[in-house]
Formats: C-alpha cells, structure tokens, sequence
C-alpha cells in the first residue's frame, strides 16, 4: 500500500476489498482518527498488523482476512471498544489469542479462522456467544467452543491459582465475604464439636475416676477380710 496519510485525514469509511493490493499496511492510516469501517480485505497485503491501529478508537468494522498478514494478534486491539466486527481470517498469523480482546463487549461478529494462531481460547463476555466457525483451522488451538479440550491439569491448576488469588486479596469484596461466611459457619461448628469434646471429655474422666474408686473398694474390702482371717 503506497498511500501516506496526513494529519488532516477525514475518512471515516475506507473500503479497499479485492483490489489486489501489496505491502504492508502504512504507519500513517494512524493519523485516520474517524475512521469507522476499514476494510482491506481479500488482497495481498503482508507484513505484521501494526500497533497503530489500536489507536483508531472509532472503529466499528475492521476486516483485514484472506491476505498474508504474519505475526502475532497486536494487544492494541484491545483498545477498539468500539468494534463491532473483526475478522483477521485466512493469514499466517501466529501465537494465542489476547485475553485483553475480552474487553471488546461489542463484537457481534468475529472470524479468527485458518491462521496458526494456538493455545487457549479466551472465555467471556462477546467470546462466549462465538461458534467454533470463528477458530476452525487454527490446529493449534484448543478450548470452547471447539471439541479439542486443553489440559485439564493446566485448567485446574489456573484456576485454582485464581481461587486462590482472589481470596488472599486484600481488595478483594470475595476475601473478607468468605472469611465472614467461613467464621459464621465455622465458628458454631467449632462451638459443638468443643461442646461434645468437652462432655465426652468429662464422661470419660468421671467413668475413670467411678472406676478407680470402684477398685479401690474392692482392694479394701479384700484388706478387711484378710485381717479378719489372721484373727480368727
């Protein structure tokens, strides 16, 4: 794409779909602040998608699919809170899918599909509505919605980790709601098991003590006995 873009650009809408075009995607589109839709789709462009896109915060539509864009998925995305569609299809891009995108609440529709991407698909919000459509042939990845499951030690770890995080939190409105709910429900439980520790604590010592008492007797009466016996 040779086109260089100034300060003073007004587009809102730049749709350049199937124009057979090459390069790279220019640095310069970052002075596009208005654009809306971008679509440049269905060409030959390559090269990384550049961070500066993420600073297009009108956005709405961005579809750079079926070109040969390499790289990983630019966390500058994320900034796009305004997108209302993505789709990075048919590349060759590489690595996991940011879990920052999770920040996109309103994506209705989003196509990831045949890259190289791998690793956990993100889990929330807009994310959870997608179909496996949205990944497929992406071998690398794993996860809902699709039936090639992650490894369930790492899953139980990560989110035993986050249990974890969550309730040694200091911030945290969990920590201290637990901490309550476990002192509520642990103190009269703590209570009983004391009450019936302590009962079962004073039977058995009266039961010992009965019992010793109760021998000491015997070992009396046995005494008396012998003395009468020397007497007579």
């Amino acid at each position: 794409m040779p086109w260089k873009f100034t300060k003073e650009c007004s587009l809102k809408t730049l749709n350049l779909y199937a124009n057979q075009l090459t390069g790279k995607i220019p640095m310069s589109l970052k002075h596009c602040k208005r654009l809306q839709v971008l679509d440049l789709g269905d060409n030959q462009i390559n090269g990384e998608i550049p961070e500066v896109i993420g600073d297009l915060k009108l956005l709405e539509v961005l579809n750079l699919s079926a070109n040969n864009l390499i790289g990983e998925i630019p966390l500058s995305l994320s900034k796009l809170t305004l997108l209302e569609s993505l789709d990075l299809s048919k590349n060759k891009l590489i690595g996991e899918i940011p879990t920052k995108l999770l920040s996109l609440t309103f994506l209705s529709v989003l196509n990831f599909s045949y890259n190289r991407l791998e690793g956990k698909i993100p889990i929330g919000n807009q994310f959870s509505t997608f179909s496996n459509d949205s990944y497929k042939g992406n071998i690398g990845l794993c996860g809902f919605p699709l039936s090639k499951k992650c490894d369930d030690v790492e899953d139980h770890l990560s989110s035993g980790a986050q249990r974890e995080s969550i309730l040694s939190d200091p911030g945290s409105p969990f920590s201290w709601k637990f901490a309550l709910v476990g002192y509520g429900c642990g103190a009269p439980v703590g209570v009983a098991i004391g009450y019936i520790l302590f009962w079962r604590t004073k039977r058995c010592t009266e039961w010992i003590e009965q019992s010793f008492k109760a021998k000491q007797r015997q070992k009396n009466e046995q005494n008396r006995r012998r003395r009468r016996r020397r007497m007579f």
